[in-house]
């Protein structure tokens, strides 16, 4: 069915027929029955049509752009679980819970595409790391409990309260968007976001530590099996997860893109240092669910010997663990086996007899993306916020420092939701959290803000290690 648009075309086209047929004989029918379809067609596709995304991923085409008025050609791509800076709908409160803080990130850094793969929470159940690395540390806690009749030996609440979900984990989400159709415009960049740990550690701080401390670690490393997944993904023009830019310099054009551009950096992405041939990932630093008001407000009320106190305890032990197994794991990471570039496993370099598509792909080890990554201090941020409403309501800030916040800029409220089991409050602005285990927007907006100034100063890794003098071999 024609358009509003497509039936005036054609009505103007009717008209000039009407004159001009009647002068130039049957012979300008072919001439214009060209014509009626060209300018449909034209009409057509300058017309712009809706996007249609993957249930999974929600798909925002922003158009930024950078100071020369180019595209800026960033991709953000978000793996993850609902943590506290992930939107929480509450009836009446939509424009406070309406964003992520990674949606900030993408809005501040004027990103082209933002895809998440983020599951929201169905029916109180949330998505962790790895759904089967759960699921064997549950049978395995059943297992070595097993005919253990005293109070303390019991754990047979674990699977009832804390069940194994059916929400995606990450190597599904991974999955999910690996399987997602390849755009017609491909990224100049894409920054891999990965945000876990939450959820996790609410199902393990119930667990004995000596098991729950060694699952924690090994989730901690599937986070790292999934982005080697998507980096070596990254090498194929053909998959999704390629970048233009990126394929273009490990292509023949490398060089003279690496000539135009001598300081490494890319001027259509406004980013200090940043290069187009780096496979950047973002993780942040996990804030202890036991500090929200969640735990004390949803923790399941177990026997006395499996107290929220003990488990409190369990939950700051795991969220060290977590934070700096991830750290550690970073640093790995991006070092590599090869410096930063390496080649897929399985794969051995190419050789004299290589075919010519593969040589084509792949010139040479160097032609590699190299590895980088921000470890966000998403955490600290938060903490910071607590501890700075403590000191103040405790006599102990100095608020005669110059550089002090203002009185007005410190949070008011940071153990008590705005939401609480009723009506919101009349000053969401004043509650760092929003809900029980979501912050609010002013707190979202902030995390996100600060994430992409890491990512505009360049804070990675590799620039750590360049400035401190550390890892010098691995900072090329």
């Amino acid at each position: 069915m024609l358009s509003p648009r497509e039936k005036f075309g054609v009505h103007a086209l009717l008209a000039f027929f009407s004159t001009r047929v009647l002068r130039g004989g049957p012979k300008i029918l072919l001439h214009l029955a060209a014509c009626l379809v060209v300018f449909i067609l034209i009409i057509r596709f300058t017309t712009p049509t809706a996007h249609t995304a993957s249930p999974l991923a929600d798909v925002y085409a922003h158009g930024g752009s950078s100071k020369d008025g180019s595209a800026s050609g960033l991709r953000i791509v978000v793996f993850g679980a609902d943590d506290i800076a992930m939107p929480a709908p509450v009836r009446g409160l939509e424009k406070e819970t309406s964003r992520a803080w990674t949606e900030v990130l993408c809005q501040e850094l004027k990103c082209s595409q933002y895809q998440s793969f983020v599951p929201a929470a169905d029916n109180n159940t949330h998505a962790m790391v790895s759904n089967s690395i759960y699921d064997a540390a549950v049978e395995h806690l059943m297992n070595e409990t097993w005919g253990n009749h005293s109070p303390g030996g019991n754990y047979g609440f674990q699977a009832d309260e804390f069940p194994v979900v059916s929400l995606p984990d990450l190597s599904r989400q991974v999955s999910a968007f690996l399987g997602t159709r390849t755009p017609s415009t491909r990224p100049n960049e894409t920054l891999w976001v990965f945000t876990f740990g939450t959820w996790d550690v609410w199902a393990l701080a119930s667990m004995p530590l000596n098991i729950s401390g060694t699952v924690i670690e090994l989730l901690a490393d599937s986070v790292f099996d999934e982005a080697e997944r998507l980096y070596h993904s990254a090498l194929d023009e053909g998959s999704v997860a390629w970048s233009g830019v990126a394929g273009q310099q490990r292509g023949g054009g490398a060089t003279a893109k690496r000539n135009a551009y001598p300081d490494n950096t890319n001027p259509e992405t406004d980013m200090k240092g940043r290069r187009a041939d780096q496979f950047s990932i973002m993780i942040p630093t996990l804030f202890d669910p036991s500090l929200t008001p969640g735990w004390d407000l949803a923790r399941p009320a177990l026997s006395a010997v499996h107290s929220k106190a003990e488990q409190l305890r369990n939950a700051a032990a795991l969220t060290g663990k977590w934070n700096s197994r991830l750290a550690e794991n970073l640093h790995d990471w991006v070092r590599g086996p090869g410096g930063g570039r390496t080649t897929p496993q399985g794969q051995d370099e190419p050789s004299a007899s290589a075919s010519a598509s593969l040589l084509d792909r792949i010139a040479s080890r160097n032609k590699y993306p190299l590895r980088d990554a921000f470890l966000h201090d998403q955490a600290g941020l938060v903490l910071d916020a607590v501890v700075e409403r403590q000191l103040r309501d405790g006599g102990m800030a100095d608020t005669t420092n110059p550089n002090a916040q203002p009185e007005a800029e410190v949070y008011r409220h940071v153990r008590t939701p705005c939401v609480l089991g009723g009506a919101p409050c009349e000053a969401p602005h004043q509650h760092l959290f929003l809900t029980p285990f979501k912050v609010g927007s002013r707190a979202v907006a902030d995390l996100g803000r600060r994430a992409a100034a890491m990512v505009r100063r360049g804070e990675t890794l590799r620039a750590n290690w360049a400035a401190s003098g550390g890892a010098s071999s691995w900072a090329s």
